[in-house]
């Protein structure tokens, strides 16, 4: 059960970096026209 737990936590932390990271890239996103 354990085990689980902290995939689920692990799993929230990469979802959290990925939010952040497509927030500091979106303006080059649209500088760069893609």
């Amino acid at each position: 059960m354990r085990e689980r737990v902290l995939f689920f936590d692990l799993l929230r932390c990469v979802a959290a970096v990925a939010v952040i990271a497509i927030h500091v890239l979106a303006p080059y996103r649209n500088e760069l026209g893609v």
